[in-house]
C-alpha cells in the first residue's frame, strides 16, 4: 500500500483520509477493552512505522514516531468522538 515513490506528506494524507476512517468505522458504539485498545494501537503503529520508513528492529518508540509525524493519538480521537456521541443520547 505504501510505495517508496510517495512522499511522507502523501503517505500521511493517505493515513488521514483513508486509513483512520476505515480503522474507526462505528467506533462510537465500541466497548473499549484492553485488548481492543492494544489491537488498535498496534495496527496504527504498524502503518505509521511504514510511513516513516522504520521497522521494529530500529527500536524507535511509538511516541517518538507519532511526534515526528505530527499525528494525533488514535485512541484519543476515538475517546473524544465516543463522548461527543454519548452527549446526543
Amino acid at each position: 500500500m505504501v510505495k517508496r515513490e510517495l512522499s511522507q506528506k502523501a503517505r500521511l494524507s493517505i493515513y488521514q483520509s483513508i486509513y483512520v476512517p476505515i480503522l474507526t468505522y462505528g467506533h462510537e458504539l465500541w466497548v473499549m477493552t484492553k485488548r481492543t485498545r492494544s489491537r488498535i494501537q498496534a495496527t496504527k503503529m504498524k502503518f505509521l512505522r511504514r510511513v516513516s520508513g522504520l521497522t521494529l528492529r530500529d527500536r524507535v518508540r511509538s511516541s517518538d514516531i507519532q511526534e515526528g509525524l505530527g499525528v494525533e493519538p488514535l485512541l484519543l480521537h476515538i475517546k473524544r468522538n465516543q463522548l461527543r456521541w454519548f452527549g446526543h443520547l
